[in-house]
C-alpha cells in the first residue's frame, strides 16, 4: 500500500476530515513530492503532489467536504478546483497558441467535454426568487445575481459552476462589458473556464434588464443526482 493511501486509511479509519491540516501532518510523517494543490478547507494553498492522496481518499469514499466563501458548497475564484483536487470537473479547457488569448476575461478558446449528464439551463436574467429584479441599472449586480441562479440550478443536481462548458452572454450595452468581464472572473478560472459567446442585444424580455445567461453544463455519473423538483 502506499505511504499516502496509508496515512489516509488510519485519517479514515477514525474519521477525520483530510482536509488542509490532515494534508499536512500526513505530509510531514511521510513525505511528499513537489508540485503545488490548493485546498479550500481553510482557504490555504500549500505544495505537494497529492495525486495519490486524493485519489486513496476517493478509493476510500471520503468527501471533502470544501464549501465556498460564502458556506455553500462549490468552488469560487481563489479556491480550490476540481481540478486542484483531483476530482471530477466536466469543463477542461485549453487556448493554443497562434490564436487571440482570453486574458483575464475568466472562458476559454476550447472546451473539452468530459463523460456526464449534459444539463440544459434557461436563461438566466437578474430575477430573484420572487422575479424581483436585483441591481437596476447595475449591470455587475445583476450578472452577479444571474450567476447566483445558475449556482442554485445546478446544485439541484450536483452540479457546480465548473462543470458548465459554454456560455453566452446578451447583454444590452457595451459600456458593461467590462462589469460582465470583471465578475465572471470572480467565478471562474482558467482551466475550467467555459468557452462564451457574447452578443449585443437592443433589450431583454424586461427593460430594467441588462444581461441574460445562458449555459450549458455537463455533471460528472459521480455527483449528479436527480432534481427533488
Amino acid at each position: 500500500m502506499p505511504i499516502q493511501l496509508a496515512a489516509l486509511s488510519h485519517a479514515g479509519k477514525f474519521g477525520l476530515p483530510l482536509g488542509a491540516w490532515a494534508a499536512r501532518t500526513a505530509l510531514a510523517m511521510f513525505g511528499g513530492h513537489s508540485g503545488r494543490i490548493g485546498v479550500a478547507d481553510d482557504a490555504e494553498a500549500f505544495g505537494s503532489d497529492l495525486d495519490a492522496l486524493w485519489a486513496g481518499r476517493a478509493a476510500l469514499g471520503i468527501r471533502s467536504g470544501r464549501r465556498c466563501r460564502d458556506g455553500q458548497d462549490g468552488y469560487r475564484s481563489g479556491r480550490a478546483t476540481p481540478r486542484d483536487a483531483g476530482e471530477d470537473w466536466m469543463a477542461d479547457g485549453f487556448n493554443p497558441s497562434g490564436v487571440w488569448a482570453p486574458g483575464n476575461r475568466a472562458f476559454s478558446q476550447g472546451v473539452i467535454q468530459g463523460d456526464g449528464v449534459v444539463v440544459h439551463v434557461t436563461g438566466q436574467v437578474a430575477w430573484d426568487e420572487h422575479s424581483v429584479i436585483v441591481g437596476m441599472e447595475d449591470a455587475a449586480v445583476q450578472m452577479e445575481q444571474s450567476i447566483e441562479n445558475v449556482r442554485r440550478i445546478l446544485a439541484e443536481v450536483g452540479g457546480i459552476l465548473d462543470d458548465i462548458v459554454s456560455m453566452t452572454i446578451y447583454f444590452v450595452d457595451r459600456a458593461d462589458l467590462p462589469a460582465i468581464q470583471q465578475v465572471r472572473s470572480q467565478h471562474f478560472t482558467a482551466g475550467t473556464a467555459p468557452t462564451s459567446t457574447l452578443i449585443q442585444v437592443p433589450g431583454l424580455v424586461v427593460p430594467d434588464l441588462l444581461i441574460e445567461l445562458v449555459p450549458l453544463a455537463v455533471v460528472p455519473h459521480s455527483r449528479f443526482r436527480r432534481p427533488k423538483s
